[in-house]
């Protein structure tokens, strides 16, 4: 029908209500895009990252995260939480979830990097730091990170980084990697096809370059050189 003055007036009344409504879903949606984004960047991680909440439930978790909860030899998803499969393991993780985001000094001591070993004799490196909070966070806001590394994955690493930074010989980074791939003097010393005393008096100098003290402080070392991005052969699952 016609427009009267009346309804011209509704209208300007409601002009800036649904002005603000077309603002507010734009925001909405380019905050989806953001997380979806951001959500899309994690699963290309080879790392498994995790957000949990103050109470310890899951949040959000990657690719990488999701495939080893599936794998549930070292960690396993129970309901919304997470669950070690192993008592060293769990103590591990029980330690890295009594971070205080509100206490900067009980945190900063907690800040470090944990050796794991699952069920199957894989060795991971665990670490969990607490998310800044701007506000009071809701329920199901994120607290804390967790990111869970394998430890044996040598060929991730970025091993002429790790050279660089600490100025290791060719024979130094050999035995480093092993160190990293094998573990044992013996055994690297066989598949190295060297004597055990080479191997030994390598390890003292990769001790005194790094200001490491034992062999698993070496292993969480070169993991910080770890190549983040997993690439997905065609073949299978495996990451190069």
């Amino acid at each position: 029908g016609m427009v009267d003055e009346p309804m011209r007036e509704r209208m300007r009344l409601l002009a800036p209500h649904l002005q603000r409504s077309r603002i507010m879903g734009r925001q909405i949606r380019a905050r989806s895009h953001t997380v979806d984004d951001l959500a899309e960047v994690l699963d290309g991680l080879s790392t498994a990252i995790c957000l949990l909440d103050a109470d310890g439930r899951v949040v959000h978790a990657n690719a990488a995260c999701r495939g080893l909860f599936a794998d549930a030899s070292l960690l396993a998803m129970v309901g919304d939480r997470i669950v070690a499969r192993n008592t060293q393991t769990d103590k591990i993780f029980r330690g890295l979830s009594e971070i205080d985001a509100g206490n900067e000094t009980r945190s900063a001591a907690r800040r470090q990097i944990e050796l794991a070993t699952s069920v199957d004799g894989q060795h991971y490196l665990l670490h969990a730091f607490p998310l800044k909070r701007y506000r009071t966070p809701s329920r199901d806001a994120a607290a804390t990170v967790l990111f869970v590394q394998k430890a044996s994955a040598a060929t991730w690493l970025a091993a002429d980084a790790i050279a660089a930074a600490f100025r290791l010989t060719p024979s130094e980074l050999r035995v480093l990697m092993a160190i990293i791939e094998i573990g044992g003097v013996p055994d690297i010393a066989a598949k190295l096809g060297i004597a055990e005393t080479t191997v030994k008096t390598h390890l003292g100098r990769l001790f005194e370059k790094t200001g490491a003290g034992r062999q698993a402080d070496l292993v969480k070392i070169a993991t910080g050189f770890a190549v983040p991005f997993a690439h997905r052969t065609n073949g299978g699952d495996d990451a190069v």
